[in-house]
């Protein structure tokens, strides 16, 4: 009889998990640096509104 051996792909959950959280991070990295620019355009509107 033949015994079915299951292969360990634990590196890969590993691995997969770390490019997931790369992005999600890059992904969030970027969200921030955006609301920031957009905070900047905001107030530079409202000083050329007032002048």
């Amino acid at each position: 009889m033949t015994e079915t051996v299951t292969p360990d792909t634990g590196a890969y959950l590993v691995l997969g998990l770390v490019v997931i959280f790369t992005i999600l991070a890059a992904f969030i990295g970027s969200m921030v640096i955006r609301y920031r620019s957009l905070k900047k355009d905001a107030q530079l509107l409202d000083q050329f509104q007032q002048d």
